[in-house]
């Protein structure tokens, strides 16, 4: 028999302890990873969304809806109370919509956690039906008086119809990449947005479209300070013009002001420059049709704020001329339609010739088919206090949208 010394006696005892601790912090472990899972649903719920929302041979929109899909489950089945969801839903959604997208341009660009809340706001309600999906989930809530049957299959209804909208949108978004890249295809190069000529043409396409244009040096839309400012001065002029200074008040100029929103809003879709360039570059499908007509503008307001302002800052500081270079990408992105022959960019029109190039009557011409309307001598008979300022010619103008060809 072998003799054991002391040493081998404690060695032995060392090795059987660690093997013991080790043994008993497994088991441990299985039972808190078990009590864990156990007791917090909200944990698994996490968890589930981030393997759902990983899973890379969906569709954005299609993980959203099994996310509804799960939370709605919960809901029905009463595993989770119905606010609990609402707002671990809401949650979940703005971490992977502001920090976890793959639209890296949004990333990139939109930085200020105001900027991300707004931006949540508006893809929830208006891209991912966030409100018929709390309606239906409040409907199952226990304390409503109404019955339970009803409710759960009248929420039952709600909750598919949000489904198909989400799955079937008939007004969809482009990415923020896909709209970057339209900005970066001239950032990166030389344009002399100084030139005189490209000037003068700017300067007549704000006066057509939006003579606040270039009064306005750090707003892009109609709800700013700068916007209602020039309004007021344009009013005040107005009634001076009209030999009516001594009946002019602030009160009636607020009220004209409040009129012609309201007319150019809903008869008119009244926008500025920046907001038919966001229209245009950002709003993939459903931008002409009437019933989104709110969605669209809404995103017009928050949208032109939040790109051009961010662009600008975030991206690559200041750049020189920062109006004109709007104003340039918009020349190449807007379409324009002359008297039935629609061109999909506003340079388009001009057979291959830069703006600087073109004639001011060619330019003219070109401005007015912005809003598809046919271009007529009536029509341009309108305009005829900018003749003498850019030596336009009236027949010149009528011939050219009887025959855009020789735009060029």
């Amino acid at each position: 028999m072998k003799n054991v010394t002391f040493s081998d006696f404690i060695n032995q005892i060392a090795l059987f302890s660690v093997q013991g601790n080790t043994a008993e912090r497994q088991d441990k472990k299985e039972k808190t990873m078990e009590e864990l899972f156990k007791n917090n649903i909200y944990y698994i719920y996490l968890l589930a969304c981030i393997a759902i929302y990983n899973y890379g041979v969906f569709t954005k929109r299609q993980r959203v809806l099994i996310i509804y899909l799960m939370s709605y489950g919960l809901v029905f089945f009463n595993i989770v109370g119905t606010w609990k969801i609402i707002v671990l839903l809401t949650v979940v959604l703005f971490i992977f919509e502001e920090y976890l997208n793959t639209d890296i341009g949004k990333i990139e660009l939109i930085k200020k956690l105001t900027y991300k809340i707004l931006d949540f706001i508006y893809y929830a309600i208006f891209q991912y039906s966030i409100v018929y999906i709390i309606i239906a989930f409040i409907l199952n809530y226990d304390n409503c008086l109404w019955k339970i049957e009803e409710r759960k299959f009248i929420s039952f209804i709600i909750f598919g119809y949000a489904l198909q909208k989400l799955n079937n949108p008939k007004f969809e978004l482009n990415t923020f990449t896909s709209m970057k890249k339209r900005f970066d295809e001239f950032a990166f190069k030389y344009i002399d947005l100084a030139n005189d000529d490209l000037f003068e043409k700017m300067i007549m396409l704000s006066e057509i479209e939006d003579k606040s244009y270039f009064s306005r040096e750090k707003t892009y839309n109609f709800l700013s300070t700068e916007f209602i400012k020039y309004k007021l001065e344009r009013n005040i002029l107005s009634c001076t013009d009209n030999k009516k200074r001594s009946k002019f008040s602030v009160k009636r100029a607020v009220k004209k002001i409040s009129n012609d929103f309201k007319e150019g809003l809903v008869l008119r879709g009244y926008s500025t420059i920046e907001m038919q360039l966001i229209k245009n570059i950002g709003i993939k499908r459903g931008f002409l049709r009437k019933k989104h007509l709110i969605a669209r503008k809404i995103y017009e307001l928050i949208y032109t704020k939040i790109f051009f302002s961010e662009y600008e800052s975030n991206q690559y500081g200041k750049i020189e001329y920062y109006k004109k270079f709007i104003m340039y990408v918009y020349l190449h992105n807007v379409p324009t339609t002359i008297n039935g022959k629609r061109y999909s960019r506003f340079v388009d029109a001009f057979n291959g010739k830069k703006i600087e190039e073109i004639s001011m009557d060619a330019m003219f011409v070109a401005c007015l088919g912005l809003n598809t309307r046919r271009i007529y001598k009536q029509r341009v008979q309108l305009y005829l206090w900018m003749f003498p300022e850019h030596n336009l010619d009236m027949e010149k103008i009528l011939d050219m949208a009887e025959h855009p060809d020789r735009l060029g």
